[in-house]
């Protein structure tokens, strides 16, 4: 190998890694500082409000999975069949 191409393989990984560093930074400081402020703002607030009275887990929000829905799919007469 010539002392060029190491340089270069040398500066490559070097500013793959600081670019790893800078996203995984980035990740942290949003999952821990930024979403947790959008929670406390008043919108978002009521409607995590909302979702705990209804007893509704935001992370099983698919419509499949809220009892509603059938209700609402049979008044429309996409579903012929009550779901056990």
């Amino acid at each position: 190998m010539s002392k060029s191409f190491a340089t270069a393989t040398m500066q490559a990984r070097s500013t793959g890694i600081r670019r790893l560093v800078l996203w995984s930074v980035a990740i942290v400081v949003s999952w821990q500082i930024i979403l947790p402020g959008v929670a406390r703002l008043s919108p978002v607030k009521q409607h995590l409000e909302f979702l705990d009275e209804k007893q509704i887990d935001p992370s099983a929000m698919f419509y499949t999975d809220l009892e509603m829905v059938d209700r609402l799919l049979q008044v429309d007469g996409a579903v012929e069949s009550k779901r056990e």
